[in-house]
């Protein structure tokens, strides 16, 4: 995992960790569109400040430890899996992809 960011407080409270799992990651820079991949990241960057945005989504069941946010993007709507570590200040993205794809890419998880 490739940790962005800091804990630096900032005048709403603590600033969480971000961290990404490496095929996340590598997700994310395979956007196609560049439009569609700035929207991702400022989507991600904003987990920093507010790691449950309104709008976000906890799963259920096994993954009911991740939650997940829609990202609209320039023709393809994406969404972020990714888990609130809250006695770390941490958010770890685990998932990124189209909207489509993601919950095959988790159930391979496991």
């Amino acid at each position: 995992m490739s940790p962005v960011g800091d804990t630096g407080g900032g005048a709403d409270g603590p600033r969480y960790t971000l961290s990404y799992k490496r095929s996340a990651e590598k997700a994310v820079a395979k956007i196609p569109q560049k439009k569609a991949r700035g929207r991702v990241e400022d989507a991600i960057e904003g987990l920093a400040v507010e790691p449950q945005p309104p709008g976000s989504t906890q799963l259920s069941g096994k993954h009911s430890m991740y939650r997940r946010i829609d990202v609209s993007g320039v023709g393809s709507e994406y969404r972020v899996i990714y888990q609130v570590l809250d006695d770390e200040l941490a958010v770890v993205v685990v998932i990124v992809g189209q909207r489509e794809g993601v919950y095959d890419i988790l159930k391979r998880l496991g």
